[in-house]
């Protein structure tokens, strides 16, 4: 079994060596600096390092979401067509 560090870039097959590594100056320095981005889903607070696994989870298996159909991932422009007269002659004036 291999030991990675992320935010150092340190790997190991040693536990012993990676216990070592953590209580180095340099790994106290970089997990203050490194920040793992995280997406949230709006609707259950699970957390997602990919946006992609985020919008699997909303889209397929998101308990909490029943509400919220497909209709409102729709872009603007798609909205906005849905608002304009689609002939011209349906125009005020």
């Amino acid at each position: 079994m291999a030991y990675h560090c992320e935010c150092c870039n340190y790997s190991t097959i040693y536990k012993t060596h990676y216990e070592k590594h953590e209580k180095t100056k340099k790994h106290e320095k970089n997990k203050n600096l490194f920040v793992i981005p995280k997406f949230i889903c709006k609707y259950c607070a699970q957390e997602y390092k990919h946006k992609q696994s985020l919008s699997k989870h909303i889209k397929y298996s998101c308990t909490k979401n029943k509400d919220e159909d497909e209709d409102s991932f729709q872009t603007e422009s798609e909205e906005e067509l849905k608002d304009e007269p689609k002939d011209k002659s349906e125009k005020k004036d």
